[in-house]
């Protein structure tokens, strides 16, 4: 399944159908309910010619803002000549759009590019390079370090407070 932020279908005033989905997280407990469904056409940020329809499912938010923390992409020359989907993958901000696994097997393209275990893969598809794998090498040297991972959760504080 794929979901959108509620800012952005409010944004561009997207018309919505009707459909609550309960979703459920890690530890099979439910994490939330779905706020409708819209129809989101995405296009590549370079030639508005190549697009992608897709059914999303209305969430309030996502995740949290991904990166966690800037971070500088030229320690990775394998990546420096890629024209990214998201140019600004490396500032942190809000994940608005998340492509789910039904629509992302259709967008690859044969393009991968690798350096080594602790640095990212870059995959060519149909919007442009994508980035994913590990950003932050320290991560595998000091355990001390935060992980962050892309998860679906909207409980509140008191309904967490609660649940520990």
């Amino acid at each position: 399944m794929s979901f959108v932020c509620e800012h952005v279908v409010q944004t561009l005033q997207l018309p919505r159908v009707q459909s609550r989905l309960a979703l459920t997280g890690i530890g099979a407990q439910k994490q939330t309910q779905t706020r409708g469904t819209v129809r989101l056409i995405l296009r590549h940020r370079i030639d508005p010619t190549i697009e992608v329809s897709v059914e999303a499912h209305v969430l309030s938010r996502i995740t949290g803002r991904v990166p966690s923390q800037p971070i500088n992409p030229d320690r990775w020359k394998h990546l420096s000549d890629l024209q990214l989907a998201d140019p600004q993958f490396n500032v942190p901000g809000s994940v608005d759009v998340l492509l789910g696994a039904d629509i992302y097997g259709h967008l690859l393209f044969g393009g991968l590019r690798k350096a080594g275990r602790d640095t990212p893969v870059a995959q060519l598809t149909s919007l442009g390079w994508i980035i994913s794998g590990p950003i932050f090498a320290e991560t595998w040297k000091n355990p001390r370090l935060a992980h962050r991972s892309l998860s679906f959760s909207d409980q509140d504080l008191h309904q967490c407070v609660q649940d520990f």
